[in-house]
């Protein structure tokens, strides 16, 4: 009588090499390899549709015309992603990596203040990938023969 062995393989997104067109954030059909992933300083505040907080260290930023950004906090930023909110002041019509964010609490409360990143610009499947986490895992059973 065969053992049953599971086999589990952690699923990485695109394999290496692959070429996938895909509509790019700026509006034209790319490779993911030609994607301008140059990481910004600032972003202007009017283009800035939504936030999604990811975890207490990443931020996306959706902007009008479907851009994304992904901002990367230096440094762990306590309770955003329980609070999914936070709020900013700026002098200027932009928010830039030399800003800082105050998580905002239930009843107004302001919470921590911190540091922003860059924004780095990413793709949709970068976005599919970034919530999913890289740690997907998919397990198949399959038969092994008894060792004789």
């Amino acid at each position: 009588m065969g053992r049953t062995l599971r086999v589990i393989s952690v699923l990485f997104g695109l394999l290496a090499g692959a070429q996938v067109a895909t509509t790019s954030a700026w509006g034209q059909d790319d490779d993911v390899e030609s994607f301008d992933r140059t990481p910004r300083d600032c972003v202007m505040l009017n283009r800035i549709r939504r936030t999604e907080v990811i975890d207490d260290r990443t931020i996306l930023f959706h902007l009008r015309g479907g851009d994304v950004l992904r901002n990367y906090l230096p440094k762990t930023c306590p309770n955003l992603e329980r609070e999914e909110r936070f709020g900013y002041r700026t002098g200027t019509r932009q928010l830039c990596y030399i800003d800082t964010i105050t998580v905002l609490e239930r009843g107004g409360v302001g919470g921590f203040t911190c540091e922003l990143g860059r924004f780095y610009p990413m793709s949709p499947e970068d976005v599919v990938e970034l919530r999913d986490g890289p740690s997907r895992i998919e397990a198949t059973e399959i038969d092994v023969p008894d060792e004789e």
